[in-house]
């Protein structure tokens, strides 16, 4: 081969292109700072690195959010720290040295005024801002958390005729929910001797208020609902609990009211429970705030549902219906079961029925009737009867009630607690059928309403669709043969009592009650009814595999009968969705929840915050038997478990006792033979799982009945996912304030001030008593009101006229019984040949004399009769000296009812001044003396004085005064009745009826707390919140008044600052850990960066051994370019021969 010069030329000009070429890329490699330059060098090493790349790229963020998540969490602890410092410091300086008996009410003002600036500062904490983005707010940053407002009522509209009626802005109870703005009506409804008051908001539901319109929240708590029932005091004050109170009318008159609600006056939260969450990790977030409702208020228990349900894929909705649920495939003639307890733990579902006034603690003011409680429970008559005596307190009253009831056998099936100074009895079961009565008579000292009050369950069971159950069910059946053996099979269990000779019906009923088992007493009841034996079940809740069944032999009949809850339209009902099961379970809970759905899952809040009892439990019946058509007397039970939805046609009686079942494509799955006469109710399999009761009617020859496999529906199990919890630190704060800047150390009710007034003094001597129960520190003041321009008022005793001697047993009496009214008024009740020995119950039966107050009743053996109120005067006439024997009296004489005083020279003319009511046999009349102003010398020189008084009268009435074993008395000899009276304080020996003294009761806000209306000395009345108000006699004032503390006190305030020191040190605590989580995180991402850093170096090749390399490569390739250069030079140098070659 020939070479010429110019391959040669071309061959080292290519060695010198590559070996540049080289000692470019070495220098690239030495320039850039790693090996790998171009991904085609090696694109799984590029690749590689890029991986890296991107994992450090993403760690850095996650740092940066670390850090932001370090800076907000950081501003938290501070201000967090802020808020733990100040409780702390209330606590244990102001609250625990308040509470000192060191301390006066001086030195505990002065205090105050530091607390009233630590509160400030408090909403100042939780109204701290970060560049105008407030911590505690929530998702609501541009929202400032906390304010408060003044709390009003407008717009007020009273429908209804009657007189009297307001409505009054209160504080709200610590324990339930203020009203939200808005309008809202109240209704009260006249229910006799008492009332009925429920709230509505503007949509027409039902809002949760106080259950007894007093506030329990610093003792047990209140108990809430949509109604409250209260004995009707007219002009009385009923406090709701929620922000509004209601003065009741002049009259029981049903009315509503409309008004418009603004809440105020407390601290409020206007954020929300937003948590603001930042990604630090690949599946970790950090929380990186805190609401101020966590922080500084209470907060609800929420229930969570486990089970997630969707509808094609996606979270059900309200809207959507039970069949549509994704994998539930449920039958629409299933249900769910609902249990549970409320916010104070007490069953749902039970019979409630609670007093409509408070208990009166001294028992010994009652007789035996007016103690007893007569109850009807299964249909059964019970009756308990309290001991005569003083109780100490509710615990006392509710511990003797439970300890009776046990004494019945009720001891597990009703219950008595104390809602405030009321009484609640309940029933432990729970279910529409279950129903409790009770009975109590006028004026009895339980509070409860007078006559009969009946309370029934609520339906427990909620149905996909029928549900027009009746809570009734019973069977009956007539010629039963009372003295023969009888057995009843009922409901499978079979009880039987032996032959008895004179037996009657009813006493077969008693004797088969007696032979039920424990389990079995008060679920079924034996009863007569029209000539007929009746069965009934009952005290459950009634659904639509309901049934009772019972075959009754007595030798002679042999009878099987049957009964449904079913009503008319089974089993044709729309089909329900979730929205109607949320709607349910409030209905069951009273409205004290909500209920809800929160993607797909089911959810329970409790409406009140703080301590919750709060529970549910829903158990599906997931049954998959459909409703048996055309009929509602058949009973299917069981659950489907065949592997396919299925249609089953079930042939009754077709041959003989047989019963077929067959499918939808007529296949036969069974055919049972039964006998018809000893069929008892047991349920007859008719294969996979489903088993029919037949009833004891004739039903259709086939029937259809729709099956559905696998059937899965469930909420899941309702966990805990927020407990109930924390205290209200301003409301706390603020109770501390009053407290100390009213002077009260500990708990309780004041003793009421001096009168104040400029001109008037009143002589009534006020009393206070009883339990407070409220969470708050006030002063009240009492106020003395005019009534008809009248502005003086003397509160009398309740008056009395007793026997002189001792009663005679053993003999009968006819006397009248003399009342004088308020407005003078005369009352006679004659009674006829009364057996002295009853004596006292046969005056207290009277109607006439009972509904004015009026008791008899035997002391000492002498008999006492009470007028029933200070505005009433009482005496009583014999109708003949037999009588007034027997009665240890004289006949025709008027006993003086205490010493008369003879020192009359500086008494007013009412105090010598007696006036005679008399009836002449045809009409009443009046006569009036008023005797010298001097000092007699003896009870005769007075008699002297008073007859001649009378002997003056125009015409002179046949009333003689005499001296009868040293006591003033009046003969009225002539006259068929007279009674006799005095002045207010019994001067001359007699005493005459008082006035009606009204009461205004405000609290240090002008708010009215309550208005009462006494009439009788030694009265007790209930102000609110468990305060008790009474007056000795005396007179009182218009426009005097009085005042008096009432608090849960500067005491009860440490245990609550306790908690809030707790609840805030939490929230540091997790500040302090939520930090920590972010701090390990930028750690962590710089180890991550620096190991990210180093594999990245080995995949680029940009480690320092990698650096090195390239620096002696590249000097290599340009020293071999250089030498490759001066090569070149030199043999590509042109000669004359190279050319001619």
């Amino acid at each position: 081969m020939r070479v010429t010069f110019n391959m040669l030329s071309l061959k080292y000009l290519n060695n010198l292109g590559n070996s540049l070429e080289k000692v470019t890329n070495a220098n690239d490699k030495v320039t850039k700072g790693r090996n790998l330059i171009n991904p085609e060098t090696d694109v799984v090493f590029y690749a590689s690195a890029i991986n890296v790349q991107r994992t450090i790229d993403e760690g850095q963020q996650f740092s940066r959010n670390a850090e932001n998540a370090i800076s907000w969490l950081s501003n938290y602890d501070n201000e967090l720290q802020r808020a733990f410092d100040i409780i702390r410091n209330a606590k244990s300086e102001y609250a625990v040295a308040g509470a000192n008996d060191s301390q006066n009410a001086t030195s505990r003002k002065a205090l105050a005024g530091d607390v009233a600036n630590m509160l400030q500062s408090l909403i100042d904490v939780g109204n701290a801002n970060y560049f105008g983005r407030y911590f505690f707010a929530g998702y609501k940053t541009d929202t400032k958390p906390f304010a408060a407002d003044s709390r009003s009522i407008s717009a007020v509209k009273i429908n209804g005729n009657v007189n009297g009626a307001d409505l009054i802005k209160r504080d709200v109870f610590a324990d339930l929910p203020e009203l939200k703005e808005g309008s809202y009506s109240i209704e009260v409804k006249s229910m006799g001797d008492y009332a009925e008051i429920s709230l509505k908001n503007a949509n027409g539901k039902n809002v949760i208020i106080d259950s007894n319109g007093s506030d329990e929240s610093a003792k047990n708590g209140n108990f809430a609902g949509t109604s409250i029932k209260i004995k009707y005091k007219p002009g009385e004050v009923v406090n709701l609990g929620v922000g509004v109170a209601i003065k009741l009318p002049d009259t029981n008159s049903s009315f509503n009211a409309t008004f418009y609600y603004k809440p105020g006056d407390d601290i409020n939260y206007f954020g929300d429970d937003g948590q603001i969450t930042t990604k630090i990790g690949y599946q970790q977030d950090v929380t990186i705030n805190f609401t101020g409702k966590e922080v500084f208020t209470e907060v609800e228990r929420i229930l969570k549902g486990t089970r997630f349900n969707t509808i094609k894929g996606l979270a059900i909705t309200e809207t959507t219906k039970f069949s549509e649920i994704q994998d539930a495939n449920v039958s629409l003639a299933d249900n769910i079961e609902i249990s549970g307890t409320d916010h104070n733990g007490l069953k749902i579902g039970t019979a409630k029925i609670t007093g409509v006034d408070n208990v009166d603690l001294n028992f010994t003011k009652y007789n035996s009737a007016q103690r007893t409680l007569s109850i009807v429970y299964a249909n059964r008559n019970y009756s308990i009867t309290l001991d005569s005596r003083s109780y100490t307190d509710m615990n006392d009253v509710i511990f003797s009630i439970n300890r009776e009831l046990e004494s019945q056998g009720l001891g597990e099936e009703i219950k008595a607690v104390a809602d405030g100074d009321k009484i609640m009895l309940a029933t432990t079961r729970a279910g529409n059928a279950v129903k409790l009565k009770v009975t109590a008579s006028d004026g009895n000292p339980y509070g409860m309403a007078s006559g009969s009050i009946e309370a029934s369950g609520k339906d427990t069971t909620f149905d996909f669709s029928y549900n027009n159950f009746s809570d009734t069910l019973s069977v009956s059946f007539s010629s039963v043969i009372t003295t023969s053996a009888i057995t009843v099979n009922l409901d499978n269990r079979q009880i039987s009592i032996p032959a008895s000779a004179g037996r009657t019906l009813a006493d077969v009923a008693n004797q088969l009650n007696d032979q039920l088992p424990s389990d079995m007493k008060f679920l079924y009841n034996f009863k007569v009814d029209s000539g007929n034996l009746v069965v009934e079940k009952l005290n459950m809740n009634f659904s639509n595999n309901t049934i009772l069944t019972v075959r009754l032999n007595d030798g002679t009949n042999n009878e099987y009968k049957s009964a449904t809850p079913r009503n008319s339209g089974y089993p044709y009902a729309n089909e329900k969705n979730i929205s109607d099961l949320l709607k349910f379970i409030e209905d069951l809970y009273d409205n004290t929840v909500d209920a809800k759905l929160n993607n797909g899952y089911l959810e329970v809040a409790d409406k009140r915050g703080g301590t919750s009892r709060l529970s549910i439990k829903l158990i599906p019946s997931n049954s998959g038997i459909g409703y048996p058509e055309v009929d509602q007397n058949v009973v299917l039970q069981g659950r489907y478990n065949g592997g396919l939805d299925d249609d089953w046609y079930i042939s009754t009686f077709t041959a003989p006792g047989t019963i077929t079942v067959k499918d939808k494509n007529g296949i036969t799955i069974r055919s049972i033979t039964i006998n018809p006469s000893t069929y008892n109710g047991e349920p007859i399999d008719l294969g996979y799982g489903v088993n029919i009761i037949l009833p004891d009617t004739s039903i259709p020859s086939t029937f259809k009945v729709s099956l559905k496999a696998s059937s899965s529906l469930s909420f899941g199990d309702m966990n805990i996912i927020q407990e109930g919890k924390n205290v209200n630190t301003f409301r706390s704060l603020k109770n501390l304030y009053n407290a100390l800047n009213l002077n009260i150390p500990k708990e309780g009710i004041g003793a009421p001030s001096a009168w104040r007034d400029e001109n008037f003094i009143s002589t009534l001597k006020p009393y206070l008593d009883g339990t407070f129960r409220g969470n708050y520190n006030d002063e009240w003041k009492y106020e003395v009101m005019s009534q008809d321009q009248k502005t003086s008022f003397y509160l009398q005793k309740e008056l009395t006229t007793s026997s002189k001697n001792t009663i005679d047993t053993t003999s009968t009496a006819s006397f009248d019984i003399l009342v004088k009214g308020a407005d003078n008024s005369m009352t006679r009740v004659t009674f006829l040949n009364v057996n002295v020995g009853n004596i006292a119950n046969v005056i207290n039966a009277n109607t006439t004399l009972a509904n004015l107050g009026v008791k008899a009743e035997v002391a000492d053996n002498r008999l006492v009769l009470r007028s029933g109120s200070g505005l009433q005067e009482i005496e009583i006439n014999p109708s003949d000296s037999t009588s007034a024997t027997a009665l240890g009296l004289q006949q025709n004489i008027v006993y003086s009812k205490t010493t008369p005083n003879l020192n009359l020279a500086n008494s007013t003319d009412s105090q010598r001044t007696l006036q005679f009511s008399y009836f002449d046999g045809t009409n009443w009349d009046n006569a009036t003396i008023t005797v010298q102003k001097r000092d007699y010398t003896s009870l005769d020189d007075l008699v002297t004085e008073i007859n001649n008084k009378i002997g003056v009268l125009t015409p002179a009435p046949s009333i003689v005064a005499q001296n009868l074993d040293n006591q003033l008395v009046f003969n009225y000899t002539g006259l068929n009745n007279m009674i006799v009276s005095g002045d207010h304080q019994g001067t001359l020996g007699f005493f005459k009826k008082g006035d009606e003294i009204k009461i205004k009761i405000t609290n240090s806000k002008g708010d009215l707390v309550n208005e009462l209306k006494f009439d009788t000395a030694n009265q007790t009345k209930f102000v609110a919140d468990g305060v008790k108000l009474s007056f000795d006699a005396g007179t009182a004032y218009a426009t005097d008044s009085f005042t008096s503390t009432v608090g849960s006190g500067i005491n009860y305030e440490i245990g609550i600052l306790d908690k809030a020191e707790n609840q805030i040190n939490e929230k540091l605590t997790m500040a302090g850990t939520r930090k920590n989580r972010a701090d390990a995180v930028v750690n962590f991402q710089v180890t991550v960066k620096t190991v990210a850093e180093d594999i990245k170096s080995k995949y680029l090749g940009s480690r320092g051994e990698d650096a090195t390399k390239a620096i002696t490569e590249f000097q290599l390739a340009q020293q071999a370019y250089q030498a490759a250069l001066a090569t070149a030079s030199k043999i590509m140098q042109l000669s004359i021969l190279d050319y001619i070659r």
